[in-house]
């Protein structure tokens, strides 16, 4: 039934109609949202975050949920047709994750604390991207992989918020009028594609989460004494966090069949493959 009903909405916006390609992007729409309610797991669980930084509200934690949540409205307008309005939310998606990824990244106390500020407790008087923007300069890419030099990795950043921040609600990308059919599916199928590529970024950025929590509980773990009851308190976030990984690269797999290749991209690489350091004292 529900598929009939998202059929029915995309006749204000296409002057023909092809069912076969409708079910399958519907299909393909239907598989993401299948996958974004997995992942949504990882935030139902205590694995030890609090020990990765030293404020109440996690940074990391609180931005790929937001993250998380912005995806799956992107795929609730894509499947109503709202191409411009799903288009608008992406460069909401870079910016949770360039924050998730910043706080995942640095352990100093210090840092941490000025990034929670900045993240949940903003004045009012700049607006989210003008604070994350003053990071950019300060921030230092280390990687193993050598295409991925610094001075690519910030033309890389430049080139998607640029391309993101020109995605409007209005005008004829935002499907206010009827298109040819043909056009109109590209656009769905391109949209598609797009969400797939971030739930990809989404999912590393959310297993390195997971590896820093695990990093932390080991490092906990080897400081008990052997009598601890604690051990077992811990042991349960190991078995957790295993549990929560091999959710996420299940995921993984179900999104390759979809868009394949989307990890030898060069924005999921410099997410997955680069380490974001800030120096002590640049904050």
């Amino acid at each position: 039934m529900w598929r009939i009903i998202i059929i029915k909405k995309w006749d204000r916006f296409i002057k023909s109609r092809n069912l076969d390609i409708e079910k399958r992007l519907l299909c393909n729409i239907r598989l993401e949202k299948q996958v974004l309610k997995k992942l949504e797991t990882v935030f139902q669980y205590d694995i030890g975050g609090a020990k990765t930084e030293p404020k109440q509200e996690l940074v990391s934690f609180g931005a790929l949920y937001r993250c998380c949540i912005c995806l799956e409205s992107i795929l609730e307008l894509i499947g109503a047709g709202y191409v411009g309005s799903a288009n608008a939310l992406f460069r909401q998606v870079y910016e949770f994750l360039i924050w998730a990824k910043i706080a995942i990244d640095n352990d100093i106390p210090e840092s941490l604390v000025k990034i929670h500020d900045d993240f949940y407790l903003s004045d009012g008087n700049n607006s989210g991207r003008d604070v994350l923007s003053g990071y950019y300069p300060k921030l230092k890419y280390v990687s193993d992989d050598e295409s991925l030099d610094e001075e690519s990795i910030k033309q890389e950043g430049r080139f998607i918020f640029k391309m993101y921040s020109q995605m409007i609600h209005g005008g004829s990308l935002a499907q206010q009028c009827p298109l040819p059919s043909e056009e109109f599916y590209k656009n769905i199928e391109d949209m598609i594609r797009e969400t797939a590529l971030w739930i990809v970024c989404f999912s590393g950025v959310a297993l390195s989460y997971i590896h820093k929590c695990l990093q932390a509980v080991d490092k906990e773990y080897k400081q008990l004494e052997k009598s601890d009851d604690s051990e077992y308190l811990l042991y349960g976030d190991f078995m957790v966090g295993n549990h929560l990984s091999g959710i996420v690269y299940d995921q993984l797999d179900k999104i390759r069949t979809i868009s394949p290749g989307m990890e030898q991209t060069r924005i999921y690489k410099i997410f997955t493959k680069t380490k974001w350091i800030l120096e002590k004292g640049l904050l």
